[in-house]
């Protein structure tokens, strides 16, 4: 009996420390003082920060970084019409008139010649820092002839909010 009594309280002094630590990581990372003071507005962790202390009031908060946008149903996605910006370190993105990752605007209507294909998906789909000719669309477009992949990632896409 005397194990198990252990074992019980190394468990709940362990998942206090826990709780502990995660309010601590709470109250840094929504503080905009500290958030100014150790990191620089060219860092992706301030703008992601300061999305966060500004979360209270989306639709006032566009400005707080150069690449993103407040949607009211897809929360934050890419800017419209982005040329040669700085995804991350020597990483470049472009976004259409759309929004969406590539220079290429697409047509509504298709060309009966080509197949076309849309992919879906979240960061990852997006290409979160990495260049345009990186993403994973762009390489299947290369992979397939007479075809054209759209790139439809949403940043920062999270199923939780569906």
């Amino acid at each position: 009996m005397e194990k198990g009594r252990k074992a019980v309280v190394i468990s709940i002094f362990a998942l206090v420390m826990l709780l502990i630590l995660e309010a601590g990581f709470r109250l840094v990372s929504v503080n905009k003082e500290f958030t100014d003071m150790v990191l620089k507005p060219s860092d992706d962790l301030y703008w992601r920060l300061a999305w966060m202390a500004g979360r209270q009031s989306d639709e006032n908060s566009e400005d707080l970084s150069p690449l993103d946008r407040y949607d009211a149903t897809k929360g934050w996605t890419a800017k419209p019409g982005l040329r040669n910006r700085n995804a991350s370190d020597k990483k470049y993105l472009n976004t259409n008139d759309e929004g969406f990752r590539g220079r290429p605007n697409f047509s509504s209507s298709k060309v009966d010649s080509i197949t076309r294909i849309m992919i879906l998906g979240d960061s990852f789909t997006f290409g979160d820092e990495v260049s345009d000719h990186e993403t994973y669309a762009v390489q299947l477009q290369y992979m397939l002839p007479k075809t054209e992949v759209m790139n439809l990632g949403v940043k920062d896409m999270v199923t939780i909010r569906y």
